[in-house]
């Protein structure tokens, strides 16, 4: 028996995908509010770039500000350049660097300082432990990866009346027993930037450091605060005592325990103090990274977050602008010419013999700018191998087997010509590039979906809102799609619902803008932006008549006449899409 309200009490989840994710997402919440269905959504889950919209949207609500200055905000903060230029300004800028003295002075900090000026204005985590400030949005939950047990690490607040919030997981979290004045004072720039440093383009941001400033009075937060609520437990040996215990539901304390480690288990810890360590009693300290790592769909903390419900979800809606698909591997060619050819080895000796034909000049001519270029010459390789060689030769790395190796038959790449050699090198750049950015992220991604679809419960409360839908070279995904449910197909027909070309044209645009933090001038001439937010516009419009539809024919008991409203408003929204894909950009 459904004991669920389809468009009621929904939750949504945003993934991750920079500027393209935030700007697909703001188009998704942004048709939502036309419809009227914002309202009815009462939690949202993100990763990295869904972040920056959800995120915004929930501090903007909880100030009382209305939608359409948030909306404008946000498009502005996405627009050409302006965040990728203001992090690069800051990060040159002493100045900009005086309130944080011990933020490490990196690229993802830069950032943190835009998102903390340009897009939060300055807010902090405060807000969300306020039960005065409970709107229709109960409860977010913006996910980062720990790379301290390579979990989730989500910062979230409860959805009850004490507002008290959990940050982090079942073997490592954030935890105050009164007032919470420590976690209140969190900069949300701060929490957005761990949510969304990618891996390759960014580096870790590190808890404790990375979250301090330097104020007045109570807006200062200082490094001993932070290390003070941190709190650990060694996950792992409770996972192997559990499947030690009870081999036959193993797998359920794994998932439980590895897996999901969240707010149920840290409620239960908080009973059993005895478990929480702090690494023998020092203060945790630990980097974060985007979330997009373990749940770039942000799937996860919903499921878990239904299971923590009294009352489930009456409809999840997953924002989610990757794909399944991806380009096949190529190897980078070998650039046969006549200068590659040659061996790493022949043109040392050659680097070596300009340096002598330099000296001997000197001598004879006494130029002194031949001295200069020399010595430059020469002490540039040196140095790099003095610095190479220490590397190689001290601490841990002294015996470490690939040090060992390397030392031992590093001889032997100086005999390859340098075209083979610089094959291999950008052979594992982009293959290392692909297994980050595609097979991890999809293989992950399926799992969730997986999860989430072949799962009774969920049955009849999913909407997936794809970039790529109804993009032209997806017809064919959509079209499968409708041909999953019997007699779908004739209602589509009936409704008119197969998009327009228009529609396919500004979504084909969307589902190929590249995940960056920047829109750059070829995104400005083919306007990825608007057509980014138009697509999460239309995407969402399409895809709440389709769910509603499919009610109508799987479980006709559950549409209720607000819905059926609701269905021939949408269907109004639909026409002017398919005349004008843009008409509310």
């Amino acid at each position: 028996m459904d004991n669920h309200q389809p468009l009621k009490h929904v939750a949504m989840s945003f993934s991750g995908g920079g500027f393209r994710a935030a700007a697909f997402s703001l188009g998704c919440l942004s048709y939502l509010n036309k419809c009227g269905l914002l309202s009815e959504v009462s939690f949202m889950a993100s990763a990295s770039g869904g972040t920056l919209a959800s995120l915004t949207y929930a501090h903007w609500l909880y100030q009382d500000k209305p939608f359409e200055d948030y909306y404008k905000h946000m498009k502005g903060f996405l627009n050409g350049e302006n965040a990728l230029k203001a992090a690069f300004d800051i990060l040159e800028d002493d100045i900009a660097w005086e309130d944080t003295p011990e933020k490490g002075r990196n690229l993802i900090n830069a950032f943190a300082k835009v998102y903390h000026k340009d897009l939060f204005e300055g807010g902090t985590w405060n807000n969300f432990f306020e039960p005065s400030f409970i709107k229709h949005i109960k409860q977010v939950c913006a996910n980062s990866t720990e790379f301290k047990n390579g979990l989730p690490f989500r910062f979230q607040n409860v959805d009850n009346h004490q507002r008290t919030g959990i940050i982090g997981n079942y073997a490592l979290y954030l935890k105050e027993k009164k007032s919470f004045n420590t976690l209140r004072k969190i900069r949300l720039g701060d929490i957005t930037a761990a949510s969304s440093c990618f891996p390759l383009g960014f580096e870790p941001i590190m808890y404790p450091e990375d979250f301090t400033y330097v104020g007045t009075g109570k807006t200062s937060l200082t490094k001993d605060e932070l290390k003070e609520i941190v709190k650990s437990q060694e996950a792992y040996k409770q996972i192997a005592d559990g499947i030690t215990l009870n081999e036959k539901s193993g797998i359920r304390l794994q998932e439980k325990r590895g897996i999901g480690l969240e707010t149920e288990l840290t409620e239960e810890l908080e009973k059993n103090e005895r478990h929480i360590l702090n690494e023998n009693g020092k203060p945790t300290a630990f980097g974060l990274m985007d979330g997009g790592i373990t749940d770039n769909q942000a799937i996860q903390s919903s499921i878990l977050a239904d299971n923590r419900k009294n009352g489930k979800f009456g409809t999840l809606i997953i924002c989610d602008v990757s794909s399944p698909f991806m380009d096949a591997y190529s190897l980078p060619k070998v650039e046969k010419t006549l200068l590659k050819g040659f061996s790493l080895r022949f043109w040392g000796i050659l680097y070596i013999l300009i340096i002598i034909g330099l000296s001997v000049g000197f001598y004879y001519t006494n130029n002194m700018a031949m001295l200069a270029t020399a010595i430059i010459m020469g002490f540039i390789p040196l140095a790099l191998g003095i610095i190479v060689y220490r590397q190689l030769s001290e601490g841990t790395a002294k015996n470490n087997t690939w040090t060992k190796m390397i030392r031992k038959y590093i001889g032997y790449f100086f005999t390859i010509p340098f075209a083979s050699f610089s094959q291999m090198i950008r052979a594992r750049i982009k293959s290392t590039g692909i297994m980050v950015a595609d097979v991890f992220l999809k293989r992950i991604r399926s799992m969730w979906y997986d999860k989430l679809y072949e799962s009774k419960d969920w049955e009849n409360r999913r909407v997936a809102v794809m970039i790529y839908e109804l993009s032209k070279a997806h017809r064919k995904v959509a079209e499968a799609r409708i041909n999953r449910v019997k007699g779908l197909k004739d209602v589509v027909t009936e409704l008119d619902l197969s998009p327009d070309s228009k529609i396919e044209d500004v979504a084909q645009i969307a589902s190929t803008v590249g995940t960056t933090l920047w829109f750059d001038e070829n995104d400005m001439q083919r306007e990825a932006l608007q057509c980014l937010i138009a697509t999460g516009q239309f995407t969402m419009c399409y895809n709440l008549i389709m769910y509603i539809c499919e009610l109508e024919i799987l479980k006709r008991e559950l549409v209720t006449q607000d819905i059926k409203e609701l269905r021939d408003r949408l269907l109004v929204d639909w026409k002017l899409f398919q005349k004008e894909p843009k008409f509310m950009v």
